[in-house]
């Protein structure tokens, strides 16, 4: 098992919602998540998510631009995490399991997954104000 706060670092697990977040808010993510946890964090994408935004990819204009801009902050700035869905688990089941799982933090812009991440006491990074990211929860 993998703790969050290996080697000094944090875990990360970025959703779907939160790496599309840039482009709708104008907002630096990594300075953000630096702020937040004192820079010391791994960013983990898992690859449903990745699917996910490739799938986006061809929705259209904006949605493009995002998804974009989405993997190109993955490749530059996360490690992916290769996983995927078990039968029958959502994509936010899956996301609450590998936090779990990892000890991780969970970065999302979804309120629903977040109240079900606060109810099983698993961090949560969010977009406050549309302007900065907060943590709610303790850390690990």
């Amino acid at each position: 098992m993998i703790r969050s706060k290996k080697r000094g670092r944090y875990l990360i697990l970025a959703d779907t919602s939160f790496l599309l977040a840039p482009y709708d808010f104008k907002l630096n993510i990594i300075e953000e998540l630096e702020r937040v946890v004192d820079g010391n964090f791994t960013l983990l994408v898992p690859s449903f998510c990745i699917d996910e935004i490739n799938r986006l990819i061809r929705k259209g204009f904006i949605m493009r631009q995002k998804a974009r801009l989405a993997l190109e902050l993955i490749k530059k700035h996360a490690t992916v995490l290769k996983t995927c869905t078990k039968e029958g688990e959502s994509v936010d089941d899956a996301i609450v399991r590998i936090a779990k799982e990892m000890c991780a933090i969970v970065a999302t812009g979804d309120r629903e997954i977040r109240k079900k991440l606060r109810k099983e006491g698993i961090p949560v990074i969010f977009i406050r104000a549309r302007k900065k990211l907060e943590l709610d929860g303790e850390l690990y």
